[in-house]
């Protein structure tokens, strides 16, 4: 089949990264995890969900063919990132093997995209006319995105898939914070966690692979990857392992690292333990703030974003709430290379693009707005999306728009009353600073709240402070006096 991509730009250095930290994870991830199960001599119920999980993607029982697709999140999407690379990673009788990375657009066909048909997101409209393996990502619920993946994966190939991982470059960033800084002598260059973007982006654009005509990409980053790897095996004792395991925990946690099964025991394991993803169906209030970056400029990871959470509950046991959100580009203009298309000069990083949402319950209803000229509310059960596009400047003023509206929770205020609130981070955002304030009626005396950074500003009025880089419940607690 001929693939179309007119309408598309190539790979870029960040899917690039994403590569490495995919290569690293599918080799060490589960081993270390499970290796950590397997030397403790008393197996607590959550190890023994991870021994299911290994048992089954290592396919112990039945061979298990699994797509891992690498997730760009320096491009943001709802789920997580623009998809530019992806492997094959089979498990069969307890032992992994790994196919070679490859470019997401081998196979990733506009014909087969186009006879799908999927209907594509209005702010999608002009950067593709029809949905792919590469957008697999437009779904905040993630296995939603991974079945849609899994889906394109057999129209394009022919070939069905068991399961589906994803992972973003937090992976190779936070394994280089832990083994130090890797030399490359080939390419005379020493990199960390702190220069790796620019030292391997500046290599990528116009270093000695990319003069040889060779793929700038598979060089360094490979070489890379192998110094990584022979480090982590290296690593034979238990503490070490048992860190290791915490560490790729963590990385699932804040959503670097998603699994996704079509096995509705092992899907119901995956979403048991939190690595799936999931937009969590709750009683409570809900929160969380979206973005998909469609500008292409890669500009997501520098973007400052501060949340003031303004919670009222009155008297009858309704709740109006208050949300400023504001934003700021603190990245110039940055990563100057020629476009090989145009050949004419551009920047990697430049004006930040993005269609927000926020997610609330249910049902909420939407008073008022300022800071855009227009919002959209829709609904989709278990949520409702209040939806506008921010335009952001390289060092321009922040952007900080202004979202009120009641949510459809009643609170019985005759007795002693608990408000609580989910906070779920976005699968492979960034994290933010949020400030939530919660003011009662009178007659109420907080006796317990589960936040530390809990302090109270007068009376009935009580904040705290949170850094959303996982999923948050906030639960304060009142007595009625």
């Amino acid at each position: 089949m001929k693939r179309l991509l007119k309408n598309r730009s190539t790979p870029t250095f960040f899917q690039a990264m994403a590569i490495a930290a995919g290569m690293i994870f599918v080799a060490f991830s589960l081993v270390f995890i499970i290796n950590k199960v397997i030397t403790t001599t008393i197996s607590t119920p959550k190890e023994l969900k991870y021994t299911h999980l290994y048992e089954y993607f290592s396919g112990k029982t039945k061979p298990v063919k699994t797509l891992v697709v690498f997730a760009n999140n320096a491009e943001q999407r709802f789920g997580g990132g623009f998809l530019g690379s992806y492997a094959i990673l089979q498990g069969d009788n307890g032992k992994f093997k790994l196919s070679d990375v490859n470019n997401i657009y081998n196979i990733d066909y506009d014909s087969v995209n186009a006879r799908l048909a999927l209907p594509v997101p209005e702010y999608m409209k002009f950067l593709a006319p029809y949905l792919s393996l590469r957008d697999s990502g437009l779904v905040h619920n993630w296995p939603t995105n991974a079945q849609q993946a899994m889906m394109f994966y057999k129209a394009d190939t022919g070939d069905d898939v068991d399961a589906v991982i994803e992972v973003t470059p937090q992976v190779l960033r936070d394994l280089l914070k832990e083994t130090g800084p890797v030399t490359l002598k080939e390419y005379n260059l020493t990199i960390t966690d702190d220069n790796f973007l620019e030292k391997v982006q500046l290599e990528v654009e116009a270093g000695k692979d990319k003069i040889a005509g060779k793929d700038p990409k598979a060089g360094i980053l490979t070489g890379l990857a192998e110094v990584l790897m022979q480090r982590l095996t290296a690593q034979q004792n238990l503490r070490s392992l048992s860190h290791y395991s915490n560490l790729f925990t963590n990385l699932a946690h804040q959503k670097h690292i998603l699994l996704y099964s079509s096995d509705p025991t092992v899907q119901a394991q995956i979403e048991e333990l939190g690595f799936s993803g999931s937009i969590k169906k709750t009683d409570y209030n809900y929160f969380q703030i979206t973005e998909a970056n469609f500008g292409a400029d890669k500009s997501s990871p520098f973007i400052d974003q501060k949340v003031l959470y303004n919670h009222t509950l009155n008297s009858e046991g309704m709740s109006e709430i208050a949300v400023d959100i504001t934003r700021k580009h603190t990245k110039p203009q940055s990563f100057p290379y020629t476009n090989p298309y145009t050949n004419k000069p551009d920047w990697l990083i430049k004006n930040n693009i993005s269609y927000m949402q926020v997610l609330v319950p249910f049902e909420s209803q939407l008073k008022s707005f300022s800071g855009v000229d227009k919002l959209t509310s829709s609904y989709e059960k278990p949520i409702q999306q209040f939806s506008y596009i921010s335009l952001l400047a390289p060092l321009s003023a922040p952007q900080t728009v202004h979202i009120s509206y009641t949510i459809p929770q009643h609170l019985d205020m005759s007795k002693n009353i608990t408000v609580t609130t989910l906070v779920q981070k976005q699968t492979g955002g960034w994290p933010y600073e949020l400030t939530y304030r919660l003011q009662t009626p009178s007659g109420y005396h907080l006796v317990a709240s589960n936040n530390i950074h809990t302090t109270s500003l007068e009376d009935n009025i009580v904040e705290l402070h949170a850094t959303i880089n996982s999923d948050t419940v906030i639960s304060l607690v009142y007595e009625k006096d």
